[in-house]
């Protein structure tokens, strides 16, 4: 009995073996290709090295507590009087920040300049009596 059990399985891992179909033997599928991607410009690849920028989104919606503004803000809420751009680039340049970029006119329409083509700018505010400028202040610093 066991000689026959024996040759019943023999026979049968004999015949799996040299079959196409196995109940061990993975099948061997052949690898895609990869895609290929394209490559980027000089100037993409600059841009990905500089890793660390910063955004500056301040104007008049900082002094109404609010996400987004109307544009018909009273310019006269806008006075940072505390307000350091020195501090700013400092605060950059100690997180190793690459680049600094400031939301002069926001989608609300508020300058941080004092612009002759709408009043509602720094013009139009208390701040250093309507002459100060955030875009300048952070320019020369």
């Amino acid at each position: 009995m066991a000689n026959s059990w024996f040759s019943t399985c023999f026979f049968l891992i004999t015949l799996l073996h040299q079959s196409k179909f196995s109940i061990c033997r993975r099948e061997q599928v052949p690898t895609p290709p990869l895609p290929v991607l394209r490559l980027p410009t000089y100037a993409q690849l600059k841009w990905q090295q500089r890793e660390l920028i910063m955004f500056l989104h301040f104007g008049v919606n900082t002094f109404t507590d609010s996400e987004r503004g109307s544009g018909k803000e009273n310019p006269a809420i806008f006075n940072p009087v505390g307000l350091n751009a020195n501090q700013w680039v400092s605060t950059a340049a100690e997180a190793r920040i690459s680049l600094m970029i400031l939301t002069a006119k926001h989608h609300d329409g508020f300058c941080l300049w004092p612009s002759k083509y709408t009043k509602h700018s720094v013009a139009a505010s208390p701040w250093k009596n309507g002459r100060g400028d955030v875009v300048r202040g952070l320019l020369m610093r």
